[in-house]
């Protein structure tokens, strides 16, 4: 599908396949997160391509709109109501009887962990109890599809744990939840399986570490704990997956920057042991969703 605004650009022939569980759209501002989220939400229609869910159309679709739920990055709420009141009214206004939309409000708010709080006003409501109270909303209606635009903008850290822990538990309660953000370790915390846009473009889909073996082009740096750091990057500069070596003494290890990480994982255990050396502990430096877009965003152009 894409879109464009004018001569503008806001998404370029992106496919995906969504499934189950929490997955993530990540990319950094004006990267066209929200503008998906548009169009997924049937808010606006794309120029070019279609889009399905449940084996129906999107585009002006009340029967998608019952069996989608969807919390907006900002926020445009009714101050004077009650948390309880404000969901029980958009219950209301989908069709709900009094009856009903109050049982209903109730199951939600208390989803989200917000029941001590339910008949507080929404005016003294901090930020990260008005997100869960726009996600109670979003998911009373008991959604089998979640979308949340930049739903821990704002918040506290307290509230963005206690936001990532409820997106974490709707994935799996069943309901297909999307999120954006352009914050990664945020994301990285919420779930493994993403996609990444830039500049309107897809530029990853699939499970991070999925992504990470498209990423053997460039360097990655291994970080190794041992005794003997000096005498293992003697040999470690000798091979050819390795582009340079550099000594930590404050940490006695070893910074490795290697090309095709999987030989030299192969190789690396084949030193240790035929040279006796010991390590005390091996990682990657670039395993999280900070390096890989880094890297990913390279084949633009970007620094």
């Amino acid at each position: 599908m894409s879109k464009w605004y004018g001569e503008v650009m806001g998404l370029i022939d992106v496919t995906v396949r969504i499934g189950g569980g929490v997955t993530g759209i990540l990319g950094p501002n004006g990267a066209g997160k929200s503008t998906f989220i548009k169009l997924v939400t049937g808010q606006i229609r794309p120029d070019k391509g279609n889009i399905t869910a449940f084996g129906m159309g999107v585009w002006n679709n009340p029967g998608y709109n019952r069996m989608m739920g969807y919390c907006p990055e900002f926020e445009n709420m009714y101050d004077w109501l009650t948390g309880v009141e404000f969901v029980e009214i958009m219950l209301r206004l989908s069709g709900y009887d009094a009856g009903r939309a109050r049982t209903r409000a109730w199951e939600s708010i208390d989803m989200v962990s917000l029941r001590k709080e339910a008949e507080r006003k929404i005016a003294t409501y901090s930020k990260g109890m008005r997100q869960r109270i726009k996600i109670a909303q979003a998911i009373a209606h008991k959604p089998r599809l979640l979308f949340l635009d930049e739903p821990l903008a704002g918040t506290d850290p307290i509230g963005r744990v206690e936001l990532i822990n409820l997106i974490r538990r709707l994935g799996a309660s069943g309901i297909s939840v999307v999120v954006s953000s352009h914050i990664l370790h945020e994301m990285q915390r919420m779930t493994k399986r993403i996609m990444m846009l830039y500049k309107g473009r897809l530029l990853a889909w699939g499970d991070m570490d999925d992504i990470r073996g498209k990423l053997d082009q460039y360097p990655h740096t291994v970080e190794i704990c041992t005794g003997e750091p000096r005498r293992l990057g003697g040999y470690l500069i000798g091979l050819p997956q390795v582009s340079s070596v550099q000594l930590v003494p404050s940490k006695a290890a070893l910074n490795v920057k290697v090309q095709e990480p999987d030989e030299f994982y192969t190789e690396l255990p084949r030193i240790l042991a035929r040279e006796g050396i010991e390590i005390q502990r091996l990682g990657s430096l670039d395993e999280d969703l900070e390096s890989i877009f880094s890297y990913l965003t390279r084949r633009d152009g970007s620094p």
